[in-house]
């Protein structure tokens, strides 16, 4: 019991991170700025090679495995903090009857982010840090799989004029059961990689 106890406290203690490194950072306050983003999220499960392989498994995703959502950073300098809230739905044709129903996985993280340069820059790699939550539910909303998880990625991204357009790739190091006592979840069947392609809006110089 102790053990699960200290397993819910994970995603909180990377938060807290995150906060001591924003007030470590303060004089890096003179640049502020952010991103709002919309973004497309392929899971794959082989280990890519090079780039290329990392752009055929987003190709190969089927559209109804393709996560979409959106996704929001603040930085301050070098040091960015965000969040991003993802979903798909999920078509299942139960063995027992003809009729579709359809399944709906979400997740939800918060990262830390670096940037190389700064945030906003013409040319803008970065590397992150993230944790989060992941369910799938069924046509009733009932829970039938939970997860937490935490990745480590990066990628790279272009600012032109206040539009931001960009690729990324996120590896996850950690796949948990999310499962409270009164409950019987499953664990959620999360891949190793994530690759990312998204398009928005920033601000701030």
């Amino acid at each position: 019991m102790k053990h699960k106890r200290t397993a819910m406290r994970r995603p909180g203690t990377v938060v807290a991170m995150a906060a001591l490194v924003m007030a470590a950072a303060s004089p890096a306050w003179a640049h502020v700025g952010g991103q709002i983003v919309a973004l497309g999220a392929a899971p794959f499960a082989e280990n890519p090679r090079t780039v290329s392989d990392v752009s055929r498994s987003y190709q190969d995703t089927d559209d109804e495995e393709l996560f979409t959502g959106l996704e929001a950073e603040i930085w301050f300098n070098q040091i960015g903090i965000g969040g991003r809230y993802l979903g798909r739905f999920l078509g299942v044709s139960p063995t027992d009857t003809p009729d579709e129903t359809y399944l709906y996985d979400w997740k939800s993280d918060l990262f830390l982010a670096y940037h190389l340069f700064r945030g906003g820059s013409f040319i803008d790699p970065y590397a992150r840090l993230g944790t989060g939550v992941v369910m799938r539910t069924d046509e009733g909303s009932q829970i039938m799989n939970a997860g937490l998880y935490q990745y480590v990625g990066g990628g790279a991204q272009i600012n032109l004029g206040g539009l931001v357009v960009g690729v990324g790739l996120n590896y996850n190091i950690l796949n948990q059961r999310l499962q409270p006592e009164d409950t019987s979840w499953a664990v959620y069947p999360t891949q190793r990689f994530e690759a990312r392609i998204y398009g928005g809006v920033s601000f701030g110089r």
